[in-house]
């Protein structure tokens, strides 16, 4: 994933005027790869403008990134609301978005939600008082913007996971590769047949091949009602491994 989003996205992105990049912020290429990562994994990633920079919100909430879900309208189907939600031990932490302006709640375990802070613009601007600029007094102007200040960015125009169609073949490979892991702890390449095992049901035989693979040998005697083991290759499951692993990489 990281790879097909440098290759789309490594000469950064341009736009007609340059002055127009100058106000998306110092961070915003960065942004704009971490969002498209994003939406590859998660079918979606969503882009919110905060004043003068951008910020990505991720659909699932992780140990790094809170998680958000968008709120669309039902006739439009136009977000126009969205709410961003986090964990701090046993408490919850939601951030309500809606078109003029933003309120925060926190939910403990059990209890209901409560208001962190009241519902409030997304734009603050200090400007000085005109009464006493003298003074050095200063006022603030609260503003909201035109349109929702959240959009989503989707992997594709399915607007699914670009796992979904790999899935199968992803589930093969680590099938594949773990299988020359266990060949090379595992007796995997070798069935035994046990001679004067009459004796022996399911249990005693599954015994049998649990120590042999702990300790690699067996002592044997008419006790045990077998006289003899013998180890015997089967197909190599390695080398079928081995022809299907280059296969399955060039699909992947």
């Amino acid at each position: 994933m990281i790879q097909q989003v440098q290759y789309v996205l490594s000469n950064r992105v341009t736009f007609k005027n340059e002055d127009t990049k100058k106000k998306m912020g110092l961070d915003f290429d960065n942004q704009i790869q971490e969002a498209a990562r994003i939406a590859l994994i998660d079918g979606v990633s969503f882009l919110f403008w905060n004043l003068n920079h951008l910020e990505v919100f991720g659909f699932a909430d992780t140990p790094t990134r809170p998680g958000f879900v968008p709120v669309n309208d039902a006739v439009s189907g136009y977000m126009r609301a969205g709410v961003r939600y986090w964990w701090t031990g046993n408490t919850a932490l939601y951030t309500l978005y809606e078109m003029d302006g933003y309120t925060e709640y926190s939910e403990e375990r059990g209890k209901d939600p409560q208001i962190r802070q009241p519902k409030r613009a997304y734009k603050t601007i200090s400007v000085a008082g005109p009464k006493s600029r003298a003074e050095g007094s200063v006022e603030y102007i609260f503003e909201n913007y035109p349109g929702f200040p959240t959009i989503s960015m989707f992997a594709n125009d399915l607007q699914e996971s670009e796992f979904v169609g790999i899935r199968e073949s992803i589930d093969y490979y680590d099938f594949v590769k773990f299988g020359f892991a266990n060949d090379i702890d595992d007796t995997t390449g070798f069935y035994w047949i046990l001679k004067n095992a009459g004796g022996m049901d399911d249990v005693d035989i599954a015994k049998f091949l649990d120590r042999m693979r702990k300790v690699r040998a067996a002592a044997l005697d008419t006790d045990d009602g077998v006289d003899a083991a013998g180890a015997h290759a089967g197909g190599s499951r390695r080398s079928a491994r081995a022809n299907a692993r280059p296969a399955e990489k060039r699909s992947l």
